[in-house]
């Protein structure tokens, strides 16, 4: 009984738990363990010479109100906005209508479709396999992405992500065949895609949304599917990092020979290679998530404290104004800059994400950290507001929440909104198809009604 009241309590505010959960782990927790004595020597994991001591805002009483904003504002902001717009927003979610198989064949087909054409035509596979360190990984990814542009990322990282994670939600709420069958394709097709992408957190958030739904919607043992989903996301995670950082141990000799001359190593040598190359690493692959978020942290509070808003503000970017710099760049090369193994094309691309309202602070200091801490967390309130059982769009709709709010935990406010995996293009997707049914099932009854009057 506990256990259920636990699911429902989580399904009926999954968008708001997973940004503070998220915001937690990945930024607040490194910061308190660099506070630690001795704690920074996980720091220098990534910066040789990182040391708390060296930032004068650090361990202040503004650093770390900044730190414990979200817990403050998120939570009432979002309940308050559930309490006045939830009505509204049922109504709303009632109009939802559900994918009949055709159509979502005709929809996913021709998505992929696009998606595979653009990984062809800009040679994936190969630029994957380009480089042999970290620095030469990372230029590769940038060059991919550029040449990929940002329409078939959107398609891929948005659209299909949504519309795989309906297929599942629908497959482990009804158990039908074509569902469960479609699920299975479309993680095969997602994990492979996803993986060409060269990057660790797409295929990472396609698993949380698989593990979401199965803790949310699964109707025998949800604790341990959701378990088994979220081993798997780890092992994911330290394989797919453990191949992007190169290091994988060198392999064997016996190599297949293919057409061309070239040889490659065969796909279960590879995984071998990357599982023994995790476990040998998991110390370091654990810090280095530790210190993605959590690091950067002092490096903005300290300059945008101290310099002011040298990259413009809020009010510059509604404007469209062209802005000096980019925090998220320029704390980057404030990390990383000197670092000659990037080399300057790296540099210049790099970027040091943060949660949403320190990108506020940076923006416009605090009343720019508050603005945009309360935007998200009515963002977060109207997903909450989602009765997430009324039905299959609305069940995925409450997964997506989730992923927005770890976007959120990671991007500034347009971010999870406009980005190529943003909530923009799967809302509009989910508009128009229900504004289609609508039309046509008005035309259907305007039809029979006037055969009905003039047989």
């Amino acid at each position: 009984m506990i256990a259920t009241r636990l699911r429902d309590s989580v399904r009926e505010n999954m968008a708001l738990i997973v940004f503070l959960s998220a915001y937690f782990c990945l930024t607040v927790l490194g910061n308190l363990i660099y506070m630690i004595p001795g704690g920074e020597v996980i720091g220098q994991i990534a910066i040789d010479d990182f040391a708390l001591s060296d930032f004068q805002t650090a361990g202040s009483f503004g650093y770390l109100s900044l730190l414990v904003l979200p817990f403050i504002i998120a939570p009432v902001v979002a309940l308050l906005t559930r309490r006045f717009a939830g009505t509204s927003v049922r109504h709303v979610a009632a109009v939802f209508k559900d994918f009949t198989r055709l159509d979502y064949i005709a929809i996913t087909t021709a998505l992929y479709g696009y998606v595979i054409f653009s990984f062809w035509r800009v040679d994936a596979v190969g630029l994957i396999e380009h480089g042999s360190d970290v620095y030469e990984a990372v230029r590769s990814r940038f060059e991919l992405l550029e040449r990929l542009g940002y329409w078939p990322q959107m398609a891929l990282k948005s659209l299909l992500i949504f519309l795989a994670c309906y297929a599942f939600v629908r497959a482990i709420r009804g158990r039908e065949r074509f569902w469960i069958a479609a699920s299975v394709i479309n993680f095969l097709l997602m994990t492979c895609l996803l993986v060409l992408l060269n990057m660790k957190w797409p295929l990472l958030i396609y698993y949380v949304a698989l593990a979401l739904a199965t803790f949310s919607f699964a109707p025998r043992r949800p604790y341990i599917g959701t378990i088994l989903v979220s081993v798997a996301t780890f092992v994911t995670y330290a394989l797919i990092t453990a191949a992007l950082l190169r290091i994988i141990p060198t392999p064997p000799p016996d190599f297949t020979p293919t057409r061309g001359g070239k040889r490659i190593e065969l796909p279960f040598k590879f995984l071998g290679a990357a599982a023994s190359a995790a476990l040998a690493n998991s110390t370091l692959l654990g810090f280095t998530l530790l210190n993605r978020m959590a690091q950067p942290y002092p490096f903005y509070f300290e300059i945008f404290t101290r310099e002011g808003q040298k990259c413009g503000t809020i009010v510059d970017r509604i404007e469209r104004k062209t802005n000096p710099c980019q925090p998220s760049s320029l704390i980057y090369n404030k990390m990383f800059g000197d670092d000659i193994r990037f080399g300057e094309d790296v540099a210049s691309r790099g970027t040091t994400p943060q949660p949403v309202h320190i990108y506020g602070y940076a923006l416009g200091g605090w009343s720019g950290a508050l603005i945009e801490l309360i935007l998200t967390s009515i963002v977060l309130g109207l997903f909450i507001s989602i009765p997430a059982l009324a039905n299959n769009i609305a069940a995925t709709v409450t997964i997506m929440g989730g992923l927005t709010g770890y976007f959120f935990s990671q991007l500034p406010f347009e971010g999870p909104i406009i980005y190529d995996h943003g909530i923009l293009w799967w809302g509009l997707l989910i508009v128009a198809y229900a504004a289609i049914r609508i039309l046509f099932a008005r035309s259907r009854t305007a039809t029979q009604s006037v055969r009905e009057t003039y047989p």
